[in-house]
C-alpha cells in the first residue's frame, strides 16, 4: 500500500506562514520588552510588530518554502 502525502495548498500555507510568522515577531518583541525591564532602562515602552515586520518575515518564510520543492544541487564539485 503505497501512501501519497496531500499537498496543502497554497491559500493553507500562507496563512501557516503567517500565523507562525505573528507568532515569532510578537515573542521576540516580548522578549526585547523584558530584557529592557530587566535591565532598568527608563521609559520603556513595548513595541509590537510594524506591518513592515510582518511582511518582511513572511517574505523570508514563503520563499524558504518555495526553496524546498527545488531540486537538491549536488555541491561536492565545489569541494574537492
Amino acid at each position: 500500500m503505497s501512501e501519497t502525502k496531500k499537498k496543502r495548498s497554497t491559500v493553507t500555507v500562507q496563512r501557516q506562514i503567517h500565523t507562525n510568522a505573528m507568532k515569532y515577531l510578537t515573542e521576540q518583541a516580548n522578549k526585547r520588552y523584558e530584557e529592557a525591564k530587566a535591565n532598568g532602562e527608563e521609559n520603556v515602552e513595548y513595541r509590537s510588530p510594524t506591518e513592515a515586520d510582518i511582511k518582511a518575515e513572511c517574505k523570508k518564510r514563503w520563499q524558504r518554502h518555495l526553496e524546498q520543492d527545488k531540486p537538491k544541487m549536488d555541491v561536492t564539485a565545489f569541494f574537492e
